[in-house]
């Protein structure tokens, strides 16, 4: 394989390691938005200290997660730039 197809090799393989990240970071987002202690009328019906912990619980772990996801993303887009590096490379003469 010569410099210039490893190089585009290279890049392709961290584009798709990019869309998966993009993927993983959909998935966390939605991980938890439907966990919730009030139904669909809107009126709590679990309450007390119990109640309390798991809301706090849940916010934190929704904070944790979304944190995760931001971080997947980042990770995407710095792959993205590393490939569009290597094409740049290969395309030198």
């Amino acid at each position: 394989m010569t410099d210039k197809a490893k190089l585009i090799a290279e890049a392709e393989e961290k584009e798709a390691l990019a869309r998966k990240f993009d993927g993983w970071a959909g998935q966390l987002d939605g991980l938890l938005k439907d966990v919730t202690t009030t139904p669909e009328g809107g009126w709590e019906i679990w309450t007390g200290p119990a109640a309390d912990r798991f809301k706090g619980t849940l916010r934190t772990q929704r904070n944790q997660l979304g944190d995760l996801a931001g971080a997947c993303r980042t990770t995407a887009e710095n792959l993205r730039q590393e490939a569009r590096q290597r094409r740049e490379e290969a395309a030198k003469p």
